[in-house]
């Protein structure tokens, strides 16, 4: 999301934060009740949409033209994952 916003994590304030997190809300976008969610081996704070399995959205841009690509793909659940 901060790479869509073209914002580096040192220039991230409080108030951009609860701004985003006020946009996210507004569009659907929900947190987890433990605030975590699951980005390939690593747990992090996220937002999510819809039922389990989540979507996982990725972003790259490009740093010399700009140019941003965004997709998503299911990622692979566990068999101790519940649905």
């Amino acid at each position: 999301m901060w790479e869509i916003l073209g914002t580096q994590p040192g220039q991230r304030i409080q108030d951009q934060n609860g701004r985003v997190i006020s946009a996210m809300r507004m569009l659907g976008w929900t947190r987890p009740a433990n605030r975590q969610i699951r980005v390939g081996s690593k747990n992090v704070v996220g937002f999510v949409k819809g039922k389990k399995p989540w979507k996982q959205v990725y972003v790259h841009r490009d740093r010399m033209s700009g140019e941003m690509l965004v997709d998503y793909m299911l990622p692979h659940m566990d068999e101790d994952e519940d649905e």
